[in-house]
């Protein structure tokens, strides 16, 4: 089990915001790209100009995203203001997303241009045969491709061949808990969660599908062990897909505890007044890229607009809005985290990084395995 301490990459968020403009390197897990390039002086001011051009006679671009309504509309409206250009979203959870474009391209329809969605989701995409084409060569303007623009010194690609980019890094969403029915603590350990007084008052969003759910209950097996899960499925959770939903039973009292609640979401609800709080068993819960991944397909059906989109969300322009809309933290070292005290990394406490092969293949398995220790709550 890889856990490292927090004393890293996290922490840097807050760095950022009280000493300078730099941010501390992060450790990934992944080897950095052999031949990362280096920001070139010449030319990529002709190149922009005519990705723009081209985006222009597209005139729209096609994205599949699991982003709020809210966070569409933004970044629908600052594009379109920037470059005149339309965004056409195409919403829903990530698994349901890639399956779409898996059927569209068996029937020959090649409508999609980027995808904004978990980075294990999109990992299938990205292997041989996959829909994904490397990015390395999309990127046209220098304060995106200079590895010191993020915080682990590198393009941070999630793989080899550069398919998927993480934007985002930080601590997982792992327990969000009503303060009018749960105190924070009363869940200071994982344990505490086999209480009999949380008997069936917990609801986890769902693990069997890419997500939060499937990331922290891998994470809370790794941390804990697999008895633990075991355990906590005696506590009779109820089961939910919908990342809204999942917020919305716990903030209207329903139930008192939320495992693995989407942090964006969360986020919302809390800046509407719902009270909501975050909260990180002592034992650690991980950290990493989780729901932000970007990639670009492989056939687009508006190349240059996706080309252009791309550069634009990965500057610190597009970022900066991210964190704004979103309430997040940028793999940007320029730019500063928009959390919560509750949602940034404390010193002391561990943290899995959850960017590494062994860390997919771990999420992988418990598609599969939340099946058999959850068997009750998916009845």
């Amino acid at each position: 089990m890889r856990i490292v301490a927090v004393m890293i990459l996290l922490l840097a968020g807050s760095v950022f915001v009280s000493c300078t403009g730099a941010a501390t390197p992060s450790p990934t897990g992944i080897a950095p790209k052999a031949g990362v390039v280096k920001a070139e002086t010449t030319n990529w001011q002709q190149e922009l100009e005519k990705t723009v051009a081209g985006a222009k006679r597209e005139g729209t671009l096609d994205v599949l995203t699991h982003f709020a309504p809210d966070l569409r509309t933004g970044f629908a409206r600052a594009f379109r203001e920037k470059y005149g250009l339309d965004i056409e979203f195409t919403a829903g959870i990530s698994t349901q997303l890639l399956e779409k474009v898996v059927s569209e391209r068996r029937a020959g329809l090649y409508f999609r241009d980027v995808i904004l969605v978990g980075t294990s989701g999109l990992t299938p995409l990205a292997e041989p045969g996959g829909a994904l084409q490397p990015m390395e060569a999309l990127l046209v303007l220098p304060e995106v491709r200079d590895p010191n623009a993020w915080t682990d010194k590198r393009l941070p690609f999630t793989d080899k061949e550069g398919k998927i980019f993480m934007y985002l890094v930080k601590v997982g969403p792992t327990i969000v808990i009503n303060t009018e029915l749960v105190k924070p603590e009363e869940l200071k350990s994982w344990r505490d969660l086999l209480s009999p007084q949380w008997k069936q008052k917990i609801v986890l969003r769902d693990p069997s599908v890419s997500g939060s759910g499937n990331s922290i209950i891998t994470a809370a097996g790794e941390i804990m062990g697999m008895d633990f899960l075991k355990d906590l499925a005696k506590q009779e959770p109820a089961m939910v897909q919908d990342k809204r939903q999942h917020i919305e039973w716990v903030a209207r009292g329903k139930y008192g505890i939320g495992i693995g609640p989407d942090g964006a979401t969360m986020e919302e609800f809390r800046s509407l007044g719902s009270p909501l709080v975050h909260v990180v068993p002592s034992e650690g819960t991980y950290y990493g890229s989780s729901s932000g991944g970007m990639a670009v397909l492989d056939r687009p059906a508006h190349p240059n607009a996706a080309k252009l989109f791309t550069n634009w969300f990965l500057s610190r322009e597009g970022q900066a809005l991210y964190v704004k809309l979103a309430q997040d933290q940028s793999r940007r070292a320029d730019v500063a985290p928009n959390l919560p005290p509750d949602r940034l990394a404390r010193e002391g406490m561990k943290y899995i990084d959850f960017d590494t092969d062994d860390s997919y293949n771990k999420r992988t398995a418990m598609l599969r395995l939340s099946k058999e220790i959850f068997a009750a709550s998916y009845r």
